[in-house]
């Protein structure tokens, strides 16, 4: 065998040599984001809620597999199930054991990021309906991920949670036009395995986000970002005319999956001591029904600080989920939707 011309084993050397950098970038980056984001977690999320949101958020930096999994449609995922329990996620049943099942999707607030498993708003929900309604079994799945975009939200939905036969779906979520409809759910497993590669690295990641901050970003640039932040530019598809929110395709999944009731919570956030709902967007997008809840805060700020509330812009403490919990509540008993499923049941 002749051996390796010079010039090759140059190249060959080079290019091991740069297979080193990137690697030793890549872990030293992920040190930084960890030591970093513990740093913010400890330094301004009160206890116990700091811990809390730690369990979720740091480990992801060094193996974002490490409780999710990849997917070339809804990015990523919890890989041990949908839905929180006590022990993290789990999968839950596609077919029906209790007699209504409400799923509440959204995010990190629905998921209830910085309180334990029984504080979240969905729990809260299910005590308080079984409470009310003792003769008949009800079970509230909290399909919340904490990180998931509206879109993310919207095509889990559409491809996974759907099938799990909800009688009532909760979302939770903000109320724009990211996505379309129609969504190709199969991918080329080259495509795949170049978005796999570059959604897990936080090289490139930051490469994007810087890319997609300066003033007039490379098309391609800014569409790798979009991607990998989860996010896309609304792109106009035949028949998506009639829908003016990513709730409003939600709404026509959700006939199509035979789910009679589907129902939108207000996105309550802060901005140093107010909050605030952007009501005007519900109105704009035509979002309905709603359950609005700001009301319901700004009374209980009359006698509570904000800070008893919120621990940071957007997550709850305790006290706040179960503000969300008792108001969702109050629109299922007086709407008689729960009454109503309860006599389709029966007959």
């Amino acid at each position: 065998m002749k051996s390796i011309p010079l010039l090759s084993r140059r190249i060959l050397k080079y290019f091991l040599f740069l297979i080193i950098i990137i690697f030793i970038l890549e872990y030293a980056l992920r040190a930084v984001l960890f030591i970093s984001l513990n740093t913010y977690f400890n330094k301004y999320i009160p206890k116990p809620y700091g811990q809390q949101m730690k369990e979720i958020s740091l480990f992801p930096l060094f193996a974002h597999g490490g409780w999710t999994r990849f997917d070339p449609v809804c990015f990523f995922m919890p890989k041990d199930g949908l839905f929180r329990s006590p022990e993290g996620f789990i999968d839950y049943p596609k077919e029906k054991n209790e007699d209504i099942r409400i799923i509440c999707i959204g995010d990190s607030t629905t998921y209830g990021f910085a309180v334990t498993y029984d504080k979240s708003w969905p729990y809260i929900l299910e005590e308080l309906l079984n409470n009310e309604f003792q003769n008949i079994d009800i079970k509230v799945l909290n399909a919340g991920i904490p990180g998931a975009s509206s879109r993310q939200v919207k095509r889990i939905f559409q491809f996974y949670t759907a099938k799990y036969n909800p009688d009532i779906v909760i979302w939770r979520k903000e109320f724009s036009l990211t996505d379309t409809y129609k969504v190709e759910k199969k991918s080329n497993l080259i495509r795949y395995w170049l978005w796999f590669c570059m959604y897990n690295s936080r090289i490139f990641r930051v490469a994007t986000i810087a890319v997609n901050k300066h003033e007039g970003p490379i098309r391609t640039s800014e569409r790798i970002y979009n991607f990998i932040m989860c996010k896309s530019e609304y792109c106009f598809k035949e028949g998506d005319e009639n829908f003016k929110s990513n709730f409003g395709i939600v709404k026509k999944i959700a006939a199509e999956n035979e789910i009679k009731y589907v129902l939108a919570v207000d996105y309550v956030q802060k901005d140093n001591d107010r909050i605030y709902n952007n009501d005007f967007t519900y109105k704009d997008k035509e979002i309905f029904p709603v359950v609005y809840t700001i009301n319901a805060f700004k009374r209980v700020l009359e006698e509570k600080s904000i800070n008893d509330l919120f621990i940071d812009d957007s997550h709850l403490t305790e006290f706040g989920t179960s503000i969300i919990a008792k108001e969702v509540f109050n629109f299922l008993t007086t709407q008689g939707w729960v009454t109503d499923i309860q006599a389709q049941f029966s007959r």
